[in-house]
């Protein structure tokens, strides 16, 4: 963005000192009180009589606020002419060596001082008496720019009015023009005698070619303090260097063209940018329009600009009207004032920038998308640049809002207003929301392409529908929110990142975290709220999740880890205990569902959640081993889950693979977790149940990592409905009441007190035994009352170990 280092508090005191200074003419002598038009040379006339009378000083054509002049010049144009629309072009020199038009006075050129009027008065005809109109082309070729401040004026039977210098063109302070068919404004290179605007000209195309432009000629500058209010049909302001808009509107179409090659209707003004590679070269340009402050000041509004354009005052663009490319260094359009965006005909989403994007995944449906493409530097196709309100932005459309970009800011202070539904797409800067958006009736569709692509939210986001976020990076400090669902994901290479500052919440029915995109792991750090009303999911089949950490907490009755490759965690603490990431259940009875899916390829990983309320927790597609006995990728992992109701562990859907192993039984399923599984209830903890018995299978190795191998669940009343638990070679197994302070009182243990009778499963431990047919992996798991831990326990029947 242009201002990425601060955000905009409306239109300030220094961006009105600006401008103020942009709009400004440049510093050049004022010219005469009296100066007029000289040395004027017709080159096409297309059968007009064209005879200027320095005598007449015309009657004011009737528009107020206009003064009486004392010197004038008037350029009749009459006869008989072959077809309406005539062309005729006047070559205003500075010397007067031919010239028919006043020759022989001081100075030559196109200039009106401000006591001087110059009039065109079009008395043509068609044959049979029929009147008809003349468009006229004035050529400044001094090698001065042209300066008007006083009054120009074109009447009688009509027609467009052009002035063309490739020097510049100043319209200044208490300049009036009268144009009724309209006003074309050009400071391009070709606009010479011989060049080939005027060649264009005479067949009823004006081409604007900015090959060879410089950065010290090219400028158009219409002061605020001039009167445009007469000019009709259109209003076409061309330039290469700066062009600056500031004046009372007309009734006509505003045409802006800042440094884009275009061929241009001399009738109409329609401006068609000229996109073949290499011609009609373009050139940088800032341009700054400041023309009121009132609603829609004109009816119409298209622009080219090759750069920077700024809104100071009111605009309303119509899909497809305002088409801005990046140039070299910048190519942002900045709205300091009030932009409203409405549809055309037979569209219901108004539109802001044009689409050069290679996907049209992200285009809503039933829009007709501007495909057109416009060239930058006269070689390459340049994307949209970027777009920055700092104003009011108002969007009509029925069906809402589509930015094409290379990126959006709404800036602090400012307001975005969009009826229906929002996609803001960019190519490469990502989108600021930091101002106000006002809630959405549909939904928000924010696409940031490119990579390292980021979205930061940072004023309140609201949606009737469903949000999506497809970034490399999001960061979230303020609320999210929708009644629909909610959406994050990497769209492009590489890892994605979602940032939830403390201040910020996500809130929506069901949450797809990182779900789709790209292939590489999402990492999530959490320190705000997530509200997941029905769910909330992190990754799937092809989209990993990364690691899951923050002081936050999720809100929801089903939590999901489809595809963790990282860890769940909130590390406060080198005692686990007091850590884990919290999750408060919100189903009934405040429970809440957790899968978790450990499948990490490149190493262990920890999963240590503390929730408030019921838990029934499953692993997923979690395996313990592998096929052939060989120990999964995330051997060594920590399953640490603690919750203030009751837990229950269910059947999961990971395939048993301990079929080659000597196993007791079966047909259980197996909750499986290469590592350790420690589980805390404060109330009951129930594995599987009487109809459904389920075996805790953490068995990987004979010798597995001190601490990352055994099984230990803590509870008041234990509840274990299978017959076996299939654990590590060397680990612990615990059934236990919570510890209080002091140790491990006696739990219930599937219906009696463990001091009493122990109603332990039986604990089979992973042992290397030699390859047979009956071992083809070479391990067994077998029972055993032998097998002594390092503290010189028996493991099978003890009922609690100390963890501290």
């Amino acid at each position: 963005m242009r201002h990425p280092s601060s955000m905009h508090n409306r239109l300030s005191p220094i961006m009105l000192a600006i401008a103020t200074a942009l709009a400004a003419p440049a510093a050049f002598a004022v010219p005469a009180s009296n100066a007029l038009p000289t040395n004027g040379t017709v080159t096409y006339s297309g059968g007009a009589s064209v005879v200027a009378n320095t005598s007449q000083i015309p009657n004011n054509p009737g528009v107020p606020g206009l003064t009486t002049y004392s010197t004038g010049l008037t350029i009749n144009i009459s006869g008989t002419v072959a077809s309406a629309n005539t062309p005729v072009v006047i070559d205003w020199s500075a010397t007067s060596a031919g010239a028919t038009l006043n020759p022989n006075a001081t100075g030559g050129g196109f200039n009106v001082g401000s006591q001087a009027v110059a009039s065109f008065v079009n008395s043509a005809m068609l044959s049979g008496n029929t009147p008809t109109t003349v468009n006229v082309l004035n050529i400044d070729t001094t090698g001065n720019p042209s300066q008007i401040y006083g009054q120009l004026d074109m009447h009688g039977n009509g027609g467009s009015l052009w002035v063309a210098n490739a020097n510049g063109i100043v319209v200044g302070s208490g300049a009036a023009i009268i144009a009724p068919g309209g006003l074309g404004l050009i400071s391009s290179p070709n606009a010479s005698s011989a060049g080939t605007l005027a060649t264009s000209f005479t067949s009823g195309t004006a081409a604007i070619d900015f090959s060879g432009a410089t950065t010290t000629a090219g400028f158009v500058t219409v002061d605020r303090n001039a009167n445009l209010s007469g000019v009709g049909t259109f209003l076409l302001v061309a330039g290469n260097n700066n062009v600056n808009v500031a004046t009372t509107p007309g009734s006509g179409n505003l045409y802006i063209d800042g440094g884009i090659g275009a061929n241009v209707n001399t009738t109409t003004g329609v401006m068609t940018p000229h996109d073949a590679t290499g011609q009609y070269g373009d050139a940088a340009t800032t341009v700054v329009v400041n023309v009121g402050s009132t609603a829609s000041p004109y009816p119409y509004l298209y622009a080219l600009v090759d750069g920077t354009l700024d809104n100071m005052g009111s605009l309303t663009v119509t899909q497809g009207q305002i088409n801005w490319i990046d140039a070299a260094p910048v190519g942002t359009f900045v709205n300091y004032g009030t932009l409203d965006v409405t549809p055309v005909a037979g569209q219901s989403y108004g539109v802001l920038g044009f689409n050069t994007f290679t996907t049209a995944y992200y285009i809503p449906a039933g829009l007709t998308s501007n495909t057109q493409t416009i060239y930058g530097g006269g070689s390459t196709s340049a994307p949209t640049g970027d777009f920055e309100n700092a104003g009011t932005v108002n969007v009509t459309g029925s069906n809402g809002f589509v930015f094409f970009g290379k990126g959006f800011q709404n800036d602090l202070g400012a307001t975005l207003n969009v009826s229906g539904s929002a996609y803001l797409i960019t190519s490469s800067n990502g989108v600021t929301l930091a101002g106000i958006q006002n809630p959405l009736s549909g939904g928000l569709t924010v696409a940031a392409l490119g990579a390292n692509s980021v979205v930061n939210i940072q004023s309140p986001v609201t949606a009737s529908t469903g949000i999506l976020l497809a970034a490399n990076t999001a960061n979230i400090s303020s609320t999210v929110a929708t009644p629909g669902d909610f959406t994050f994901y990497g769209p492009e290479s590489g890892s994605a990142q979602m940032n939830l500052a403390s201040g910020g919440s996500i809130t929506g029915a069901n949450l797809y975290m990182g779900t789709q995109g790209s292939a590489s792991p999402t990492n999530f750090v959490l320190n705000g709220t997530v509200d997941g009303t029905s769910s909330v999911l992190f990754g799937g089949a092809n989209t990993p999740t990364g690691n899951v950490s923050g002081a936050g907490s999720i809100t929801t009755p089903s939590l999901t880890f489809a595809n963790l490759w990282g860890s769940v965690n909130n590390i406060i603490s080198p005692v686990i205990a007091l850590n884990g990431f919290h999750v408060n259940g919100s189903g009934t009875g405040g429970a809440v569902l957790v899968s978790v899916t450990a499948d990490s390829p490149s190493g262990p990983q920890g999963v240590n959640l503390k929730v408030n309320g019921n838990l029934t927790i499953d692993t997923g597609g979690t395996i313990a081993i592998q096929a052939g006995g060989v120990p999964p990728s995330n051997a060594g992992s920590i399953l640490y889950v603690q919750a203030s109701g009751s837990i229950t562990a269910t059947d999961p859907t990971a395939p048993n693979n301990y079929g080659g192993i000597a196993v007791p039984n079966t047909t259980y399923g197996l909750f499986q977790f290469p590592g350790l599984v420690y589980l805390q209830s404060g109330t009951t903890l129930d594995v599987g149940s009487q109809t459904t018995p389920v075996v805790i299978a953490n068995a990987y190795s004979p010798n597995a990592p001190f601490g990352r191998a055994g099984v230990f669940l803590i509870a008041p009343t234990i509840n274990y409905y299978a017959n076996v638990l299939y654990t590590n070679g060397n680990a612990g197994v615990v059934f236990a009441a919570p510890y209080n302070g002091l140790g491990f009182p006696n739990a219930v243990i599937n219906g009696t007190l463990s001091s009493t009778t122990n109603l332990m499963p039986q604990i089979d431990f992973l042992r290397t035994v030699p390859t047979t047919t009956t071992y083809p992996y070479g391990l067994e798991l077998v029972p055993t009352d032998t097998f002594t831990n390092a503290n010189g326990n028996q493991q099978q029947f003890q009922t609690f170990l100390n963890l501290y």
